[in-house]
This record gives structure tokens, sequence and C-alpha cells, in this order.
């Protein structure tokens, strides 16, 4: 079994106070379209096991992923924040998500009263394993299927919807393109109900996310002469990268040759 590469943190109560280590946890746009997101590592692949699907409709139309009660759990990922504060951690996310601060959750290890958000319980079992780290926020925006559907969400009813929009693509072909390059660009790991109902559908053939975005594996010998602790997202000149921008939410993506879609809203 491969191990990922150390990423090398200042443990709990070995840095001030007001400092503190905040993982920010991510399962879709966020990890290939980080636009203002501040970051200072790669993304990690043992993030929690969270409930995810995409069980939410974009105001363009698009599926999104969200933590929703009932979903098959996934493995998600994390990176290590730029910020020390989780109060700025918190705005920056929210700002990258367009979203409100309420829709940005958050926990501090060791919080026996935190405040719910949706997968509070499991950040908090997550964060309680480990000791590099201390907190979490992510982004915690509910299923809207029955006030865009009017009935509870299923996967079938979530693939009507993509039916819905491919029959309308002659007229409006941009959403139904943005939908697909959402599903496609999501890591591999996220795989959902809808996911592997899609399966062996063209339009949404999972593309290969640039490993630059990943933390390296040991066994595998990838990118060993990089130090997860020194990556900058704007170095992608160093890692042979371009800079080209994601025409949803107008930030830097983090992929190569990818159309990747915009940020979850």
């Amino acid at each position: 079994m491969r191990t990922p590469r150390r990423l090398t943190t200042v443990g709990r109560n070995q840095k001030g106070l007001n400092e503190m280590n905040i993982a920010v946890i991510g399962w879709g746009s966020l990890i290939w379209c980080p636009g203002s997101l501040l970051i200072k590592s790669r993304w990690r692949s043992d993030g929690p096991m969270l409930p995810i699907e995409f069980a939410r409709i974009s105001g363009d139309g698009r599926l999104t992923l969200v933590v929703h009660s009932g979903a098959q759990d996934v493995q998600t990922y994390w990176a290590l924040s730029a910020l020390d504060s989780l109060g700025e951690a918190r705005d920056n996310l929210r700002k990258r998500e367009g979203a409100a601060k309420s829709s940005i959750g958050f926990v501090r290890a060791n919080d026996d009263n935190p405040t719910p958000f949706p997968g509070t319980d499991e950040l908090r079992k997550w964060l309680g394993d480990r000791h590099d780290l201390d907190g979490a926020i992510w982004t915690a925006l509910d299923s809207n299927w029955r006030e865009r559907r009017g009935r509870d969400f299923t996967a079938g009813d979530a693939i009507d919807h993509l039916s819905e929009l491919e029959r309308q693509r002659d007229e409006a072909s941009l959403i139904y393109n943005k939908a697909c390059e959402y599903i496609r660009n999501a890591p591999g790991a996220i795989r959902t109900e809808v996911r592997a109902i899609l399966d062996g559908k063209a339009d949404f053939k999972s593309a290969e996310l640039a490993r630059v975005l990943f933390e390296p594996e040991e066994e595998s010998g990838a990118h060993t002469d990089t130090d997860s602790a020194s990556f900058k997202p704007q170095a992608y000149s160093h890692y042979g990268l371009s800079r080209p921008r994601c025409r949803g939410c107008g930030g830097v993506r983090q992929d190569r040759g990818l159309n990747a879609s915009a940020a979850i809203r």
C-alpha cells in the first residue's frame, strides 16, 4: 500500500497561542480550481470520510458536490491553509466560494461543543485522530434539491436532471458542457452513487488531474524532488504549469489541459 509523504507541520501546542494549523477540506472544484484560496501545501488524499454526493444544483444548472446525509462516505482531500487564524481562513474560503460565512463549516480540535454544520461530527473524529492539526474548515452548503426540483434528492433524479440539460444542449450548450466538466474533473476518489451510474458515458469520463496538485507518494517516486511544505500555489513555472483562468470563478486553475468549471455556488 502506498504511503503518502508526511506533510511537515508544527504540532499542536508548539505554535503561538493564536496560531493554528488549519486543514482546508476539499472534494470538488476547490481542488482543481482554487481561485483565491490560500494554501501552503498540495492536496493530501487522507482527508475525512464524508457523505458526499452531487446533490446540489448551482445557479447555472450544474450538479455540484456537497455533504449530504444518507450519501455513501467517500475519501476526501485536505490541504494546509496558508493562514493560521481560523477566522481569516474561513473568510478566505468564503470569498473563494462566493458564499455566506454561515456556509463555511469550521471545527477546532478537541472542541466538545462545536457549531453544527453538515459534516461536523465526521470532522471532529478525524481531527481527534491527528496530532498535527488544530482545526478544519470546509464548504458546508446544503442540498437544495427540494427547492430546485420540488422533491427529495435521489441519484435517479440527478440523472434525469442531466438528461434534461442534454436535451437542451442545442439552445444552451455552455450550461451542459460546464455540467459535464464539473463531474469529469471531480477527483477519482470521489466515487458517489451518481458518478457510478455515469461511468462509461463519454461526456462524463473522468479527467486525469495534474499530479502536481497532490502530495507525492513515497513508493511511487513521484515528485520526490519537491518538499510539500515549501509548495506555493503561485509557483507554476517551477512545475512546468501554465496559469490558465477558470472561466467560472475567474481564479487561477491548478490544472494542465483541463477545462475546469466554476466554484461551487
